[in-house]
């Protein structure tokens, strides 16, 4: 027994004791006839001014009242749980029993780096952009990890059922005694079995809905990301000058010059002619120029 209820009894003790010194019990033959009760109550006469000198005070036989909250207190300083970080870390797992659920994913029995393998290549499959889409890929990584040891459970729920069950049902046929011991691993352990299945049925259901949500997300994104390609387009092709289109030389009111030379090949000085043509040509001035080229080649 601990100490506390040690305590606990003695102090029941002394509350049992207290009570039978205020109200001594009876002692003596019990009063079961009439008579004997009519005699005794005729022996003793009532007088309303006697006082019982012996008798105690009720005030001074009272025990104290016991502070429940303050022993409360002392005895919960008497365990405060774990104090350090590895205890803290141990306790926390106490309620661990599957890691089916909950948030603890990954068991001390789990691989680290294959966990974060895996996850890098749900990364690189579905290219998280936003925290959403992170967390999405997230739980569905999650999913799949706890899924692949729902499997791992039911193996070895079955290799342990083998080997507790691999002398038993000798006398029946090899074919017939593997269905038997299957049969009775199912009967022996269909509780957890159950529980296995509930809950990779949750799980996929589960993964499902985050997939199809994670596939929205990325497609109003992308949409969203091409409207506003086509919207800065647009901003551009509005915000840049329109460019002057071309002018064919036979649409210039002028001919182009020809610079003399001298016979050693350099240009005459003062003979270069440079014109300019108007931005709106005059359609008769066209007309004009265009009769004397055709005067002056034939």
């Amino acid at each position: 027994m601990s100490k506390r209820t040690l305590r606990r009894a003695a102090e029941r003790a002394a509350r049992k004791s207290a009570k039978q010194t205020i109200h001594p019990p009876i002692t003596g033959k019990k009063i079961t006839s009439e008579k004997t009760l009519a005699a005794t109550a005729s022996a003793h006469t009532y007088d309303p001014n006697y006082v019982f000198q012996d008798d105690p005070d009720p005030a001074d036989s009272a025990e104290p009242p016991i502070d429940r909250a303050a022993i409360n207190r002392a005895n919960a300083q008497k365990s405060t749980g774990p104090v350090t970080s590895q205890g803290k870390l141990i306790c926390s797992q106490n309620a661990v029993k599957h890691g089916l659920t909950g948030n603890t994913v990954l068991l001390d029995s789990d691989d680290t780096e294959a966990y974060q393998q895996r996850l890098d290549a749900h990364v690189t499959q579905f290219k998280p952009v936003t925290f959403e889409e992170r967390r999405l890929v997230q739980s569905i990584h999650d999913s799949a990890w706890r899924l692949d040891r729902i499997l791992n459970h039911e193996s070895t729920i079955y290799a342990v059922g083998r080997m507790e069950l691999q002398f038993c049902f000798g006398q029946a046929a090899e074919e017939l005694r593997k269905s038997f011991i299957e049969l009775e691993i199912l009967e022996r352990n269909g509780k957890k079995l159950r529980n296995l299945h509930i809950q990779e049925a949750r799980l996929q259901r589960q993964r499902a809905k985050d997939i199809a949500a994670l596939k929205q997300l990325i497609q109003e994104r992308n949409a969203q990301e091409k409207q506003e390609r086509q919207a800065k387009t647009q901003e551009k092709t509005v915000a840049e000058p329109a460019k002057a289109a071309p002018q064919h030389p036979e649409c210039l009111s002028f001919r182009p010059s020809i610079e003399p030379t001298q016979s050693d090949g350099s240009v005459l000085e003062n003979s270069r002619t440079t014109r300019t043509a108007p931005l709106h040509p005059d359609p008769n001035l066209l007309r004009e120029g265009s009769k004397n080229h055709e005067t002056e080649q034939n």
